[in-house]
């Protein structure tokens, strides 16, 4: 695995765990979450702070995608990229 040589080492065992043809040997996002590695994500997040409100956007509102159609008449492609 030297194409793999600048990712640290736990980080590439939770891959592999991850990517294992048989599912029973396979990890779950459960014993992922477990791994040291995630630890540090998981600081992360419960530092985080959760907003103070509910975020609320046009392009997210019933009438911006006409989905029976496929289409938007209020919003083109680049608006919602």
């Amino acid at each position: 695995m030297e194409q793999f040589y600048d990712i640290d080492p736990k980080m590439l065992k939770i891959l592999e765990g991850m990517l294992q043809f048989n599912p029973y040997m396979r990890l779950s996002a459960n014993e992922c979450l477990k791994q040291n590695m995630s630890q540090n994500i998981n600081n992360l997040i419960d530092h985080n702070m959760t907003a103070p409100y509910k975020i609320h956007l046009e392009i997210d509102k019933d009438d911006a995608f006409d989905y029976k159609h496929g289409r938007s008449d209020k919003f083109k492609n680049s608006d919602y990229l």
